[in-house]
Formats: structure tokens, C-alpha cells, sequence
């Protein structure tokens, strides 16, 4: 018998030789009997390889493939690759006809790496040893090695960092930051110097060690953690300390009814939210809920009690409630950033963190955990909170911080903490200390865009995939796990892709057996599928990935999972979920052995969030976990995918905290101001019997009545009219936000004077109002008292966030639903997103979380007027007015929005929108930024004007909407398309908002004519372009018609794939107006065939035939067939003046997208899909284009991309240019038909393929060579090309007849766009192919097996089998981001780029000389672009190791030129150099 050790060693070099053949996108690939053994006894050599590979096939480490012989092998990871890679959009009704179903996977990366951990091989003789040297008493020595324990070791890192704290605690501030990555063993790093500092100090009447934590799952888990060690210290003779929590569970009552939040009522107690029994070692625990007995609860006693064990977490453990605290505050205190924000200016609270005279003692130290996820704004706020803190506490402090590896952990750390130069040492693992352990698997998907379907139905498809290649529960030797965790990065997604994901898996959607009480992944079963007739194409479906046999053999057989979600809605996770779908509040802190998979679905908002989720998996060293991205073609996602060794193989670039950002200090000087009114009125001191007005925070949320706190007002009252008309008060209070946040006179000046939204104009003249006058308010001509809104417990919500993490500065609408609706529902957010998911006639399921129903605001009748107050608008203000068709309306900001359910006949599918626009008035002049004179694109952009808070100010904007479109779907099947105005009491209105934001307004000089788009230079170009100019017009004519926006698309998809079935005809010679109008003839056979995809992405399951026949219907209606007839010729005319402003259009949205990108490129640690927006201003001759943050106040986006494009602009212009260059997956195109050219004329890769196509044992040898020798042709070797080579020219079965197949289609597609004139897309031309007799009869003779009269078969096959022309995949690969806008515009990169002159000259560095060359030119025009006429990579790098070694001489300067871009031309790369010296 072989030990598991052994057999995951075996396994690891089996997996190790599969991964080979995977990175290459080799998917299909298999041991022999003689393969296996041969590898089997290399790695154990031992054991009997039959043995072992019987073994391996016993715990299903390793499977034998079915139908083979001689007999074939997998490993679990390889068979659960080629399934991944083969994902389809399978429905039950698309069964029969699976072939037709949506490939989802365009393409995929694959990582198979060793996992590292730090050695654990010190002991406590060695940490003695180091304490002694750093002169640490025996005092503390002795407790260190009490809390390690008999027979537990070290990391080195681990010794290091307990002497680095001590070291640090010797007087002045100063700060350790720990780095390492999860599950290293950083957070005993921590504790064991802060527990021997604990256990040895003398005052004991104080908080020692205060840990601070951004999530309450981390802090739950730490302080778990924490009780262990604890104990230990205790169980060892130790000093026993104590443990408290202060956070939202924290009960507020030591008796009475119980008051914190989650302390669910059992049989006995109450059940504590935040422990669980840690009785047990290691991974074994008991796990049993924690209850505070009732009759202990009565008496006032803290303790809780195991139901399972019994065992008792006693009083003298840890502190339950917050009158405790306060009384005697423990040892060690667990918190968060909020807590603490909240409690600086509290009376009753602040002493507990060791600020006010009630303080014992100060904490003598700090943790700061996961400090890399402190980032943006929202770590500047955490920033300036704890440098609020700190100018309290008065007194030095050490910080210690934890953190994933960060390339500059201690700057970082210094500013976040506000420490002094050189005050933080960066403590972390040596790469000689780490060891390699087991496996992990990590996969980046990237969906088809092709395939027409949501990403979700791609991350949906993997979840049931992933968690079937998985082990089932409590089965296994522990190195898969049995839980998948899904993140997603909003809350709208991930109750969507919850919902959704609940119906796939057949459970309704509170997670029971729907009726149907079938999951989807049932269709690709054998024994599940049985109840849908026999099949008998399983071995069809085996070899398309459409077979989940190994799932089958693992256990899973059809049953339905358990589906579970956690969210800042519904907290806490279910211990028998099999699949999680999360927000960020899993991200950190929860370490469950059962997660053996991470989904992240869309590319990760920040890499430091991407490891912290990676962790989750994995957490014993025995697994192999596995971390799959699912990521679009799309703006960031794109991006991601290009550099996919980011997420494969991340490491955290340096980070900077956005502190010079003017919104946020404003913020946080307003905050200032509550903390200065209470420490000068001394709250602390009326912390007693009869007198309880202790919360200043609480006296600027809402008006006090009577009592103390009306006392206290007068008394703030008081000091703001002080401040107001300036001397001493003034000053001190400028003095205090100097001192708290680290300004200067200067910076505190423009914080309380300049505008918007300043300390001494704006926020202390509102405070004083609203106290004085009590929330009164001026309405009509009068007082009206308490009148003014105002939001619970949020202090000035103009000037303060609810929360310290809130969005900056956004104004908010409070949520005011039914009575009896879900109380999630009851909350305030943002007032655009507000208006997204409450658009009149959208169902949003946003706050269903214990409701089955949705919410919506009613539209009017169509064509109607909606009166706002009505529920949009229930409580509003008008802003002022803005233009409109025939006059003005009144813009009103919304306060409260009132939803209703929707009847029960309208079904939650029904969909509004807002038709947005937006209104824009610089209040100065902005500031003008440099722009070189030289460069790709001085010419194209002469003006570039910043407006920033940091600088002379915000852009003002008005977004609002003057109608609303809805289409409303009943029960029936009835859907009704709605299009409102609106009304203000009777009075014609918008709905909207106002918005300071930072920006940027780009001049963009664009091309005046037709003529110079030079169109006629590029025939397929020209082709693609036709079908987008049709399309896009006849979408507007169908618009101006109220025809649905997804039935607009439908329907000009349809007009195009049919008139291309009447052109593919051979006897049609080219196209004419009169063959082009009988496409109405094709129309059945176009939707019958597939060529349309009707699926609107709502991945539900639907009637095909009455789409179908909807579709037909409406193609009937006189209206719509004369829009159509209008726009027709477009198809085939040449292109006159009236293209001249769709043209323009098109150009400026494609320089806003590359514009976009670039931003990204510059400024890697934001995202600039979610934190800025593009908005088309002018188009024209002069276009004008704006970048703003998405962020009202400013997100610090456009301040980091102002400053960095001023430091160099001409880079910035080339950054632009290469967010032109094309994609790799336009590139696949060229590169497979530069194959298909290769195979038939030369004889050395024809060769070369063969070879590969009969090879066996040495595929991955041969496939190496093929593409080696094709790479020497200029055939792309990015993966994407890779990839598709392997799936398309040469998958299994393929031979010499299949490419000639090939180059017959792609010839027949030429010919048949050559004749009509505009493209055909990939979807159409299968269509019309396949309805082609010689394309059926060829490829009935290349496929065996096929037959030439099935029409649909040749159709499913050519789909597999052909691939999207490039211009088709430009459309879609540079997209300019507008959260309002429904359909991003198309852009057409060409446009752009072949408008900018290119002075950079070629060198070829393959020529004799090139050196010489390329030094006269550079330091005459300080650029050039390297190439070689070989296109040999070897040589580009030779070259630009010269470069990087070897100074050029300019003047008398020794310069090194740097890249600048990379270009690929007709597959040839390129390297675009220049000198930063060169004037500009």
C-alpha cells in the first residue's frame, strides 16, 4: 500500500507533464498503459507502478478514458481542463441539438505551478536566542515561549518580525509591516510579540494592543485565532488576558432584551454571531455554536457555552458586551475602521481607545491587518482617520501591519500610518526560506464573444462544472476540497448571478427544488439525462466536451447542490454549501479547508484582492486548489487577459494612497470638526447618571428635541458661531486640522476656504443653520420646523459619508419601499445608481433577499407623463432647469424614492431605462496641459484641459433624463413597450443630479470629409463598416418606431444574414437593388437555422418557435418593412456625405476608447472601467471628448493621470497609439490563414504537420516544432493564435482534406462579400455555406461520419470550424466605458490610427550597421521603431538588450532609449523606442 504522500507525488508528476501539453492549448491529450507506468515508476521508483496507477484510479486522482483501446488515461486536472475549454450555453430544449448550443469559451490560459510556503523548521531555542540579543527581558522571553508551546516551530520571518516589534517599541512612533502571502503564518507573526507584550506589562486597566480590521469575517476569524493562543499562554502559566470585540454584533445592553445584531434566539441562550467552540487542534475542531445561557445573561455573567462539547469561553476569556468594555476594558480589542471612526467624538466610547481624560493608558500597540487592501480613496480616508486618532491619543504608538507582498510595503505603510522617513521596517519570508508543497491550478477563461451570451452564462457553465470535478463531501483524500467560492465584484452581480445560478442548478430561488427539480449539468449526463428520452450520440458529445463522465464516476449522478450566498445583505455562510456566491466580504479573513475552488467572474478590481480571494482555496497543504478568471473580450477584462501572468502569477505593484486628493480631505476635515467639538466641549465629562449627551456625531445627524443633547446644542451652537466670525476659536479649530491631518497652512487653507463644498463656507454655516433652527426649513414663503431631510445616522451628508468607505461625496437617495417589503431595502445609495435600478418599468431584485418579489416604479401608460412625485421622486428638490424640445424643464434631484411591488402579472424580466444626457459648465477656465509638439498625436489632440479639486476646481455636470423606455412583460407573454416624460407638480421635469467632478475635455481634430477617411484603401474594412453604418441607422429608425433595442439588433442580424443567403447564390454575380430586397424570402430559414441568435441574455430557458414568430410578426408591420426598404441600400452603395457624421462619430469614440485605455495603461492601480467615465461632448470637424471619475468629488483617477501625462506627455501620446495597435484576437484571423497558405506551399510545414497529426507518444514535440516553424513565417505565436490553431486547422482528427475545406469556405466567404459588398458575419456565413451543396458535399467527404443533405449539421460543424474575420473583432475589442449608457458605441481602431502620421523610421536590426542608423535618427527625432525583416524575436531582444546596456550619445548627455509601444503589421512586430531627453 502507498501512502497518500507518495501517491500526490506520483500525481505531481503526472500533472506536471499534462500541463506541458495544456499551456499549449492541447486539451484532448492522454497517457498509454506503457506511458503511465513508465512515468509511475520515474517519480515512485520504489513502488510497482500497477499498484500505485490501481491506487491513483481507486481515489480517482487519475481516471481511464472510455472507449479506448488500448487502454488511455487523465488526470482529474486534465480532464477537467478540456471539459472547461469546451463549455456550452446547454439548455434542455436545445438537447437534441446541442451542437447549435453557444461555445462559451473563446479562449484560455493555463498555470500548473508548485505552491511555497514559508519553511517552518525554527525553534524556540532560536527565537530565545534572537529576543536575548535584541536585550528583550527574560519576562518577555519567557511568555514568547510559553505561547509557541512544546513541539510547535517557526518561520524564520515569523522570529524576525517578534524582534522587529520589540525593537520598535522603544519609544518614539515608528512601524513594522509584515508581508507574505495567505496562509504563511503572518498573523502569528503578530501575535506572538503582542500576547508576551500583554502577558508582561504593568498597567492593565487599559486597552495594550488594539487590532483593527476592514471586514467583520477577518475580524471574526482572528479572534478565534487569537482565543487559541490565549489559551495556550494560560494553559503554559501564563497570565490569563482578555478579549473583547467592539463592532456591529457587539451587544449594546448587558441585560434585557438583547440588542446585537445576529444573536439569533436558540433553546437555552443566545447564540453568540462571532465564535464558534475552539476546542480541538489544527483543522479538527469542534466547531459547536457558542450560547450566552439565559439565566447567565439575567445575572450579567459574559460567558458562553458549547452545545456540542461544553465546554465554557468564560469571562475572564472575553468581554461580551459594551458596558463591559467600557467599565474594564480588555487586554486586546478587536475592531474595525468604522468602529473607530465613529467613536473618536463619543464621550461614552473614546477612553476604550485610549483617547480623552477618562483614558487609562494608551495602547502600547497596533494592528493593522491586510494593510494592502487599504487603496484609492477609500485607504486615504483610513489614512487621515488614523492620523485623527493619533493627534488624540497624544502619545507614541507602534504600528504593526499585515499584508499580501507588497514591491513597497514600508513607504506604503509610512503613509497610511503617518509616520516619519525611514520609522517602518519591511519585515518578510527570504526566497531561501520557502519550500514547495503539492499543486494549484489556474485558469483564465476568456468568453466568446462570438457566442452572443452573457459572461454569466460562461461563469455559470464553470460553477457547475468546477464543482463536479471536485470532491463530493466528507469523500477523498483531502486534496480537492468540496466548495466552491464565486466572487463577483458588485452586489447587482452577484445576486444575479445567484439567482440565475440557483436556476441552473434546478432549486428556486430561495435555494429548494424548483418543480423542474433538474440542474442543467444534468444534460451532459448520462444517468440525470435519462428522463429526457435515449441518446445516442454520447460519443459525440464525449469528444465536443459535451460529456461529464468523470463527474459522473466522482459520485455526482444528477443531484441537486446547495447554493449559498454572502453579501454586505445576508451575512455568515452555510457549513454544507456546496457553492458561495460572494461579494468582497469573503474575501479575507475566512479560512475553511473545505474550498477547493475560487471563481472570480470578470477581471479583479485590484491584484491584492485577486490573492487575498485566490487563498481561499487551500487552506491545508494536502490540496490542490484550483482559481479560475472569467474574463470578456472587453475594455479591462481585455487587458487583464493580454497580460493574463498578472492574475496567473501576481505580484502587487508599489501602491500610492491618493492623500493630496481635495474631496477627501474635506471630507475629513468635516470630520475634524466633530472631533474638535468634542474634545474642546469635553464630552467624556458628561458621561454620567442623568446627563448621557455624549455622542457628538449624534448632534449632527438629527435635531434633539429636549434633554441634554439640546443643552449640548446650545453649546455647539455656540462654538460654531465662534468659528464663524473668526479670532481664536477659528484658528484653533484650523490648528486641530493641521495637527489631525498632517497639513499645512496652505493645504488646510484651500481645505477650509476654496470650493466646492469648503470647511468655512460651506459646512459650519450649514451645521449652525440646521442646529439652531432645528432642521427647519424654507418652503413657500415660510418656516416650516424639521423640515429638512435628514438621514439617520448620518452626520451632514453633504460634506460626510454614512460610513468611512462610503462612495465620496455621492449624494444620496433613500430607499422607501412598501411597508411589508424586505427591510434590506430600507437603506440610501447613490443617487445614479438609485435611478439605474429604479427606472420606471425596471423589476430589480436588488433587496429580494428574503422576498420572492421584486420592486419597480410604475411607468405611466405609454406615451404618458410620469409625475415624479409619484415614487420616483416621492421627496425631491429642483437643481435648476435644462433645454428641452421647445422650451425648459425643471431638473429634480430625488431625496426619497418610493418602489412598489409590481402586480402580479408583471414579471421581474420587465426592463426600464433612463435616456441620459448630460449638461456640463466649466466654472473657470481649467488648466491647459502641455502637449508636445512632435509625436504620433500632436497633431490629432491640440488642447487638453484638466479640471480638478486638487487644482482650480471641479467640472460642474448635470446628468439627467427627460424620458424614460420601458418594455413591461405580463404573465401572458404580453410585452408592452412604455416611453415616459415626466412631470414636477404638474410641471414639464427631468430626473437627475448635479456632479463636481474631476475630468478632462480632449480637442480632437478629426477628419472633414469622407474622402480623407481614405475608406476605399481597404476593402474588407470598407465591408465591415457598410454592415455597422446599416445596422446602426436601421436601429435608429426602428427606435424613432419604439421598437425594442434587442429587437432592433435582431432585426437588421436578420435583414443581413437573409439578403446574404439570396447573394451567396453562384449565379448571382454581384449585388443589386432588386436581389437584395427578396432577403424577405429567407427570413424562416435565416431563424430556423441559428444564423440570428435569439437569446437576449437573460441565460433563462424559452420558447424558440413563438420568438420566432414575434420576430416575423413584427418584420410584417408596414412601419418596420418601409424602415427596413429605406435603409437597404446602404448594403451595397458606395459612401457618400451622408456617412461623413456617423464617420466622425465613430472616430471620436474610438480616440475616447484609446484615450481610455491609455488612462488604464498609465495608471495600472485604478480601473478605469468603474471609476471613470467617457462622454462625447461635440462632434465635427473640432470634436471634444470628456474623461471624468465616476466618482462624484473625485475618485483620484483623473488627479494620478493629470500629474502623470504633465511629467511626460509624448509617452502618454504613444500609449495611446498602442491601445490602437491590434488585439490577439484580431491577429488569429491573419495567423490561420497565413497557415491554411503555409500548408499548401510549403513543403517543410506541411511536413511538419503531418508529423503532428499522426503523432502519439510526442505531440507536444511535434506541436512545438510545427509552430516553431511557423512562427518563422510570421505566423503569431500569442496564445490566442496558438489556441485556436490547435482547436481549429489542426484538432483531432484533421488532415490535409479538412484544410483544403477550410481554404474552399474562406474562399467562398471572400467571393461572397466581394459580390454583396458588406460583411458577413460568422454566424451568417455558416449559414449560407451550409446551404450550399459543394461546401456540404466536401465536407461530408473531410468529416467521416457526415452527411452532405443535413444542411443543420454542416452548419453546427462550419461553426466550430471557421472563425470571426479580424474586421469583425475590432468592433468590439476598444470600448470606451459609460455606466449610462445602455450599448457601448462601435469604434473602428483603423479610423483612427491611419489618420496619425508615423514618423517613426524603421530599423531593421537584422541589418549590418543598425546601431549607427539608429543612433543618427533618434537624436534627431528622439523615435524609431525596430524590426526585423526575418521577424525574428531573437533578434528584437538582442536588440534591446544592447539598448538597455549601451548608452546613446546625445550632446553630452549618455542616454538609453525605452520602449515606447509594440506594433504588429501584417504579423511582423515591431518596437517602437524613444528618448525621454528628446525635446517635446
Amino acid at each position: 500500500m502507498v501512502d497518500a504522500k507518495t501517491l500526490l507525488e506520483v500525481l505531481d508528476a503526472l500533472e506536471d507533464t499534462e500541463a506541458r501539453a495544456l499551456v499549449w492549448g492541447l486539451t484532448d491529450e492522454s497517457w498509454t498503459q506503457e506511458q503511465i507506468e513508465r512515468r509511475i515508476a520515474e517519480s515512485a521508483p520504489g513502488s510497482d507502478p500497477v499498484d500505485v496507477l490501481n491506487q491513483l484510479l481507486n481515489h480517482k486522482l487519475v481516471f481511464a478514458l472510455d472507449r479506448t483501446w488500448p487502454q488511455e488515461y487523465r488526470t482529474r486536472m486534465s480532464e477537467s481542463m478540456r471539459l472547461l475549454a469546451h463549455l456550452r450555453q446547454l439548455f434542455d430544449y436545445r438537447f437534441r441539438q446541442w451542437q447549435t448550443a453557444p461555445a462559451l469559451v473563446a479562449d484560455f490560459r493555463f498555470r500548473h505551478e508548485p505552491r511555497r510556503f514559508p519553511k517552518r523548521d525554527r525553534t524556540i531555542a532560536d527565537l530565545v536566542t534572537h529576543l536575548a540579543k535584541q536585550g528583550v527581558s527574560d519576562a518577555v522571553i519567557d511568555a514568547a515561549t510559553k505561547i509557541v508551546g512544546e513541539g510547535r516551530t517557526l518561520s524564520q520571518f515569523q522570529v524576525d518580525a517578534t524582534v522587529r516589534v520589540f525593537e520598535a517599541m522603544e519609544g518614539r512612533d515608528s512601524g513594522v509591516i509584515v508581508s507574505a502571502g495567505t496562509g504563511s503564518g503572518k498573523t502569528l507573526a503578530f501575535y506572538l510579540p503582542a500576547l508576551a507584550y500583554l502577558a508582561t506589562r504593568r498597567r492593565t486597566d487599559g486597552v495594550g494592543v488594539l487590532a483593527i480590521y476592514p471586514r467583520n469575517e477577518l475580524l471574526k476569524d482572528q479572534l478565534a485565532a487569537a482565543l487559541d493562543e490565549t489559551r495556550r499562554l494560560r494553559k503554559a502559566g501564563g497570565r490569563g488576558l482578555r478579549l473583547g470585540t467592539f463592532f456591529s454584533p457587539t451587544p449594546y445592553k448587558e441585560a434585557g432584551d438583547k440588542d446585537g445584531p445576529g444573536w439569533n434566539k436558540a433553546p437555552g441562550g443566545w447564540i453568540c454571531p462571532f465564535l464558534t467552540c475552539r476546542v480541538g487542534e489544527g483543522e479538527v475542531r469542534c466547531g459547536g455554536q457558542l450560547v450566552w445561557r439565559f439565566d447567565d445573561y439575567a445575572s450579567r455573567i459574559e460567558c458562553l457555552h458549547c452545545v456540542k462539547c461544553q465546554d465554557v469561553v468564560s469571562q475572564d476569556e472575553i468581554v461580551l458586551t459594551r458596558p463591559a468594555i467600557r467599565r474594564r476594558p480588555p487586554d486586546l480589542l478587536f475592531t474595525t475602521t468604522e468602529m473607530l471612526n465613529r467613536s473618536l467624538s463619543s464621550g461614552e466610547n473614546m477612553h476604550v481607545f485610549g483617547v480623552g481624560p477618562k483614558a487609562a493608558c494608551t495602547p502600547g500597540l497596533i494592528l493593522l491587518d491586510e494593510v494592502h487592501t487599504y487603496e484609492g480613496t477609500n485607504g486615504a480616508q483610513a489614512a487621515f482617520l488614523l492620523r485623527r486618532w493619533r493627534r488624540l491619543l497624544g502619545k507614541p504608538i507602534t504600528w504593526v501591519g499585515l499584508s499580501a507582498t507588497l514591491a513597497n510595503a514600508d513607504r506604503f505603510f509610512t503613509d497610511l500610518c503617518g509616520l516619519a522617513e525611514g520609522a517602518v521596517r519591511d519585515v518578510r519570508p527570504d526566497i531561501d526560506d520557502m519550500e514547495d508543497k503539492g499543486r494549484e491550478y489556474q485558469v483564465v477563461l476568456r468568453g466568446d464573444p462570438a457566442a452572443r451570451t452573457t459572461l454569466l452564462s460562461t461563469t455559470i457553465q464553470t460553477l457547475m462544472l468546477l464543482r463536479r470535478v471536485l470532491d463530493p463531501k466528507d469523500q477523498g483524500i483531502g486534496a480537492y476540497g468540496s466548495r466552491v467560492f464565486a466572487f463577483c465584484d458588485n452586489l447587482d452581480t452577484v445576486n444575479r448571478l445567484y439567482r440565475m445560478y440557483l436556476s441552473a442548478e434546478g432549486l428556486s430561488p430561495f435555494g429548494a427544488p424548483s418543480r423542474s427539480d433538474f440542474p442543467l449539468a444534468g444534460l451532459r449526463m448520462r444517468h440525470a439525462s435519462l428522463r429526457l428520452g435515449p441518446v445516442t450520440d454520447w460519443e459525440a458529445r464525449d469528444d465536443d466536451g459535451q460529456q461529464w463522465w468523470m463527474p459522473e464516476e466522482l459520485g455526482f449522478t444528477g443531484e441537486l447542490l446547495k447554493v449559498d450566498r454572502t453579501s454586505s445583505q445576508d451575512s455568515g455562510v452555510s457549513s454544507d454549501a456546496d457553492v458561495v456566491v460572494t461579494t468582497a466580504s469573503l474575501e479575507i479573513g475566512f479560512d475553511d479547508p473545505k474550498v477547493g475552488a475560487v471563481v472570480q467572474h470578470k477581471a479583479p478590481r485590484d491584484i491584492a484582492q485577486f490573492l487575498q480571494r485566490r487563498g481561499r482555496a487551500g487552506r491545508t497543504r494536502i490540496q490542490r486548489p484550483w482559481t479560475v478568471a472569467v474574463l470578456s473580450d472587453y475594455g479591462r477584462d481585455r487587458i487583464a487577459y493580454q497580460d493574463y501572468e498578472a492574475l496567473l502569477d501576481p505580484a502587487l505593484p508599489e501602491k500610492r494612497l491618493p492623500l493630496g486628493n481635495q474631496s477627501v480631505r474635506k471630507m475629513q476635515a468635516a470630520m475634524c470638526l466633530i472631533d474638535w467639538a468634542a474634545d474642546r466641549l469635553d464630552v467624556s465629562a458628561r458621561d454620567r447618571p442623568g446627563n448621557r449627551a455624549t455622542e457628538m456625531r449624534r448632534l449632527f445627524v438629527q435635531p434633539p428635541t429636549s434633554g441634554p443633547y439640546a443643552e449640548l446644542r446650545n453649546e455647539v451652537v455656540a462654538l460654531l458661531r465662534d468659528v464663524m466670525e473668526g479670532g481664536e476659536k477659528r484658528q484653533a479649530l484650523m490648528r486641530f486640522i493641521a495637527a489631525s491631518m498632517h497639513l499645512s497652512e496652505d493645504e488646510v487653507a484651500a481645505v477650509c476656504w476654496e470650493q466646492p463644498r469648503s470647511l468655512l463656507l460651506d459646512v459650519v454655516p450649514t451645521a449652525l443653520r440646521r442646529l439652531s433652527s432645528g432642521w427647519s426649513a424654507y418652503k413657500e414663503g415660510s418656516i416650516v420646523p424639521s423640515g429638512e431631510q435628514w438621514i439617520r445616522d448620518s452626520p451632514l451628508p453633504e460634506f460626510i459619508p454614512k460610513a468611512l468607505f462610503s462612495d465620496l461625496c455621492l449624494p444620496e437617495v433613500a430607499i422607501k419601499p412598501q411597508e411589508e417589503y424586505d427591510k434590506s431595502a430600507n437603506t440610501s445609495i447613490p443617487v445614479g445608481m438609485a435611478l439605474n435600478e429604479l427606472a420606471p418599468g425596471k423589476v430589480t431584485l436588488r433587496w429580494a433577499v428574503h422576498s420572492t418579489r421584486g420592486l419597480w416604479v410604475q411607468p405611466a401608460a405609454d406615451g404618458g407623463t410620469l409625475a415624479l412625485e409619484d415614487g420616483l421622486a416621492h421627496h425631491g428638490e429642483v437643481l435648476r432647469s435644462v433645454p428641452q424640445e421647445g422650451g425648459e424643464a425643471l431638473l429634480v434631484r430625488p431625496l426619497i424614492t418610493a418602489p412598489k411591488v409590481p402586480r402580479g402579472d408583471i414579471q421581474p424580466t420587465s426592463n426600464g431605462r433612463l435616456t441620459w444626457q448630460l449638461l456640463q459648465e466649466p466654472a473657470h477656465t481649467g488648466i491647459t496641459l502641455h502637449r508636445p509638439h512632435t509625436g504620433p498625436i500632436a497633431d490629432a489632440v491640440p488642447n487638453v484641459t484638466a479640471y480638478l479639486h486638487a487644482g482650480r476646481g471641479a467640472l460642474r455636470t448635470w446628468r439627467y433624463a427627460l424620458q424614460s423606455t420601458a418594455r413591461v412583460v405580463h404573465r401572458s407573454g404580453l410585452k408592452e413597450e412604455v416611453t415616459n416624460s415626466f412631470s414636477w407638480h404638474g410641471q414639464p421635469a427631468a430626473i437627475g443630479y448635479e456632479a463636481a467632478v474631476d475630468a478632462q475635455i480632449v480637442s480632437l481634430a478629426t477628419p472633414s470629409s469622407v474622402a480623407a477617411f481614405d475608406l476605399a484603401s481597404d476593402r474588407p474594412r470598407l465591408r465591415q463598416l457598410r454592415r455597422d453604418f446599416f445596422t446602426d441607422l436601421l436601429r435608429r429608425r426602428l427606435h424613432a418606431l419604439r421598437v425594442d433595442p434587442f429587437l432592433s439588433r435582431q432585426i437588421a442580424n436578420t435583414v443581413i444574414a437573409a439578403a446574404a443567403l439570396e447573394l451567396s447564390r453562384p449565379e448571382t454575380n454581384a449585388a443589386t437593388p432588386s436581389d437584395i430586397s427578396a432577403w424577405r424570402g429567407h427570413v424562416s430559414t435565416v431563424l430556423d437555422s441559428g444564423a440570428v441568435d435569439l437569446d437576449d441574455g437573460d441565460d433563462s430557458a424559452r420558447e424558440t418557435n413563438s420568438q420566432h414568430q414575434g420576430l416575423l410578426d413584427l418584420l410584417d408591420s408596414p412601419h418596420v418593412s418601409a424602415a427596413i426598404a429605406e435603409t437597404l441600400p446602404l448594403l451595397i452603395s458606395e459612401p457618400d456625405d451622408s456617412w461623413l457624421p456617423w464617420l466622425q462619430e465613430r472616430y471620436v469614440q474610438t480616440a475616447a476608447a484609446a484615450w481610455q485605455l491609455a488612462a488604464q495603461a498609465l495608471c495600472p492601480e485604478f480601473d478605469v472601467d468603474d471609476d471613470s467615465i467617457v462622454d462625447i461632448l461635440t462632434v465635427g470637424t473640432t470634436s471634444r471628448f470628456i474623461l471624468s471619475d465616476a466618482s462624484i468629488g473625485g475618485g483620484g483617477l483623473l488627479e494620478a493621470l493629470t500629474s502623470r501625462l504633465s511629467e511626460d506627455p509624448r509617452r502618454f501620446d504613444h500609449l495611446v497609439v498602442a491601445a490602437l495597435q491590434p488585439s490577439d484576437l484580431e491577429d488569429v484571423d491573419r495567423s490561420l490563414r497565413r497557415t491554411l497558405d503555409l500548408l499548401l506551399t510549403d513543403q517543410q510545414v506541411a511536413a511538419a504537420a503531418s508529423n503532428f497529426r499522426i503523432a502519439h507518444g510526442s505531440r507536444l514535440a511535434n506541436w512545438q516544432q510545427l509552430l516553431a516553424k511557423l512562427a518563422s513565417f510570421g505566423v503569431s505565436l500569442a496564445h490566442a493564435s496558438v489556441a485556436a490553431l490547435a482547436s481549429r486547422i489542426f484538432r483531432p482528427g484533421s488532415s490535409a482534406e479538412t484544410d483544403d475545406l477550410l481554404r474552399q469556405c474562406l474562399s467562398h466567404w471572400d467571393a461572397i462579400e466581394e459580390r454583396t459588398g458588406f460583411a458577413i458575419d460568422h454566424r451568417g456565413i455558416c449559414n449560407a455555406l451550409a446551404a450550399d451543396p459543394t461546401v456540404r458535399s466536401a465536407l461530408a467527404m473531410a468529416v467521416p461520419g457526415g452527411s452532405q443533405n443535413d444542411s443543420n449539421w454542416a452548419n453546427s460543424v462550419l461553426l466550430g470550424l471557421l472563425w470571426p474575420r479580424a474586421e469583425a473583432r475590432r468592433a468590439a475589442s476598444l470600448v470606451a466605458s459609460n455606466r449610462f449608457v445602455d450599448e457601448a458605441p462601435l469604434t473602428e481602431r483603423t479610423l483612427v490610427l491611419e489618420s496619425l502620421p508615423d514618423p517613426a523610421r524603421e530599423i531593421d536590426v537584422d541589418a549590418d550597421g543598425w546601431v549607427r542608423v539608429l543612433e543618427q535618427h533618434i537624436t534627431q527625432t528622439g523615435r524609431c521603431r525596430l524590426v526585423s525583416a526575418s521577424n525574428n524575436p531573437r533578434s528584437l531582444k538582442a536588440a534591446l538588450h544592447y539598448l538597455a546596456t549601451t548608452p546613446v550619445e546625445m550632446g553630452w548627455l549618455h542616454v538609453h532609449p525605452r520602449i515606447e509601444a509594440t506594433t504588429r503589421t501584417d504579423g511582423q512586430l515591431g518596437l517602437d523606442v524613444s528618448l525621454e531627453e528628446a525635446p517635446q
